[in-house]
């Protein structure tokens, strides 16, 4: 039997101290489970990495509490915004990390991604300031972009940097291109 003690500690191994979310360890064992569930039921689901714009600023000029209290309200924010059945996760640093199952279809991963870069547009008040951050989201599609975890963060980590390069505070999807495959003769055809 496992003691109380050693529970607690495998807990918090997989949460996040400042803001109480799962950590990236947890998160990616979750991917995985989200893609076996998704694979059983035929649906899709989206992985979608998140970042903060701004954030260093603010840590500069209003030092590591107001960095801090940012980033948990960040986590409270992207929970509220998310469905019982998605999953958010705080990687590190000023990067999170959200689940959306269950998709009807790739379309539907547009909605959280907006509510995200929404959410994340409004200031996060710290003594007598107004902090504006914002956030960039990338976003992959399981099975469109990718049939494993590895890939699925990969590709949203692409997007993601995409999104920060159309000039932050959007999302992108994952720009795959298609397997090419080789026909009857042998020949490769995209």
């Amino acid at each position: 039997r496992k003691t109380k003690s050693s529970l607690t500690t495998g807990l918090m191994a997989l949460t996040d101290s400042l803001t109480n979310l799962p950590n990236r360890k947890r998160f990616e064992e979750r991917l995985g489970e989200a893609i076996q569930m998704a694979k059983r039921t035929e649906t899709s689901m989206a992985c979608m990495m998140i970042d903060l714009d701004q954030f260093k600023p603010v840590n500069d000029t209003y030092g590591h509490a107001a960095g801090d209290e940012v980033l948990k309200v960040v986590g409270e924010r992207l929970t509220l915004i998310s469905r019982d059945t998605d999953f958010v996760a705080r990687l590190g640093g000023d990067e999170f990390a959200m689940i959306a199952t269950v998709l009807d279809d790739d379309v539907s991963a547009e909605l959280p991604a907006k509510r995200i870069v929404d959410q994340l547009g409004l200031p996060v008040y710290f003594e007598e300031h107004d902090l504006k951050i914002g956030g960039s989201v990338g976003v992959s599609i399981y099975p469109k972009d990718a049939d494993n975890a590895e890939d699925l963060m990969r590709l949203a980590d692409n997007a993601l940097y995409a999104a920060k390069d159309a000039g932050r505070n959007t999302f992108r999807f994952a720009e795959t291109k298609k397997p090419r495959t080789k026909n009857k003769t042998g020949i490769q055809k995209s």
